[in-house]
């Protein structure tokens, strides 16, 4: 979902009903030579060089305040996982991983990710065009469920359905599931209804054959999304796997409402649930917070800047929404930050 700039005009009608905003913040990058200006106070005409008018225009397009970004450096077996299942993403992007041609992706399937046999693919040309795998590890005693993001029509669709449904409705769980205040983004329920019995049937079939394997769901963007909703059903199936189980998100929209983000965050293995954002990543902020949809995030956000990680602090914000993490650029360095902002690994059409 690529957004253009944000229009000078519209930032000075809200800059001419904002407050003035105290200055001091060191910034990432030139402020427009337009808008260079010292007056302090706020003057008639908003397209005057107020400092609300500076503030404002650098937060929207990307000139970020750097002395506000909160976070708590992750250690190296953190930071290795998160690469590992970056790799595990991008994969998902194969034509020959997808086409089930084997664990053939180039350098994505390599490193840290060899030996890995892929059990079932997904790669559906109608309805959701829902794609990705279902594999499994010997040598590092995995079962990975990964989702491929958006690169086709039909899926660009379903990220255009931002409207709610209960969970029931789209008969993704169990009649229990999380209650009647749970709603999720009806794109995304159905671009997992169509891979939904695959996907419960591959991956069980995998944790009776290795009990102790550890299950990993993962995927970007459209695919993380997919992730989310797809753990939660698995789980729900068979709650026993709940010890086993871990999720690895990059670039994840939102996906449901409070009450969801609420219900994930109280799961058994949300300690174990990672939401990868880029730094200047736009699409982590999206589907926006519009009147009465009330989107969310649920917790555990990190966030990757130039190949390092923070796991970022809430900051008060309701459920896992963060204030100070992550910089997305409402522009085409936001958009490239999002397929190619997670340690280097090409998340977008791959050719292998």
């Amino acid at each position: 979902m690529l957004l253009q700039p944000p229009s000078l005009l519209a930032l000075a009608a809200l800059a001419a009903s904002a407050s003035a905003v105290a200055a001091g913040p060191i910034l990432t990058g030139a402020p427009i030579p337009a808008l260079v200006g010292t007056a302090a106070q706020t003057q008639s005409n908003p397209l005057d060089n107020t400092q609300a008018l500076i503030d404002l225009y650098n937060q929207q397009a990307g000139f970020t305040v750097i002395n506000k970004r909160s976070g708590v450096p992750v250690d190296s077996a953190t930071q290795e996982r998160l690469q590992t299942f970056t790799q595990y993403s991008s994969a998902a992007y194969c034509p020959s991983v997808i086409g089930n041609l084997g664990w053939i992706c180039g350098s994505a399937c390599s490193g840290r990710t060899k030996d890995t046999v892929v059990q079932q693919v997904f790669n559906n040309f109608f309805g959701p065009g829902t794609a990705g795998y279902v594999a499994y590890n010997t040598r590092t005693k995995q079962i990975i469920t990964a989702f491929r993001g958006s690169v086709s029509v039909n899926n660009w669709l379903e990220n255009l359905m931002l409207w709610f449904d209960s969970p029931d409705n789209g008969a993704l769980t169990s009649d229990t599931f999380g209650g009647g205040d749970i709603k999720l983004h009806k794109g995304f329920q159905e671009s997992y209804a169509q891979v939904r019995s695959g996907v419960r049937s591959a991956v069980a079939s995998l944790a009776s054959q290795h009990p102790d394997y550890e299950i990993v769901f993962t995927g970007h963007s459209l695919g993380a999304a997919i992730a989310a909703v797809a753990a939660v059903d698995v789980y729900l199936t068979n709650t026993a796997l709940a010890g086993r189980m871990s999720m690895y998100t990059y670039g994840q929209p939102r996906v449901g409402n409070t009450a969801w983000a609420n219900y994930v965050d109280n799961l058994p293995f949300a300690s174990r649930i990672y939401r990868v954002t880029g730094y200047k990543d736009i699409v982590p902020n999206l589907p926006f917070e519009l009147p009465g949809l009330d989107y969310t995030h649920n917790m555990q956000q990190y966030t990757v800047h130039d190949s390092s990680s923070v796991k970022c602090e809430n900051n008060g914000s309701r459920a896992g929404e963060t204030k100070d993490c992550n910089y997305p650029e409402l522009s085409i360095p936001g958009a490239l930050d999002h397929v190619t902002g997670y340690f280097g690994w090409p998340t977008i059409i791959r050719v292998c």
